[in-house]
């Protein structure tokens, strides 16, 4: 499986419990970005790759912006995963 189909499936497991708060953040999007972080955490490191400094917080902070958005989990992915494909180039 390629990084760019590992970062879409870890995105799908985004779910979950409360992590340290972003300002402005809720209960939910501070469970989205908590699993978020760590299934792209885990993606990354099984790609045996290193990701970009910044990537994965970056890839997160979009899930939970394009929620916040009212969008479905299928958009934020397509949509940030081009933001971060355009950003990092992976």
């Amino acid at each position: 499986m390629g990084f760019r189909s590992m970062l879409l499936v870890s995105m799908a497991l985004v779910a979950g419990a409360p992590m340290g708060a972003h300002a402005g953040d809720n209960m939910m999007d501070q469970m989205v970005r908590k699993y978020c972080l760590q299934a792209v955490s885990k993606e990354v490191a099984d790609s045996g790759k290193p990701a970009p400094v910044g990537m994965e917080p970056f890839t997160c902070d979009c899930v939970v912006q394009q929620m916040k958005l009212k969008q479905s989990i299928d958009s934020a992915k397509v949509i940030c995963m081009a933001k971060t494909t355009q950003k990092f180039g992976v």
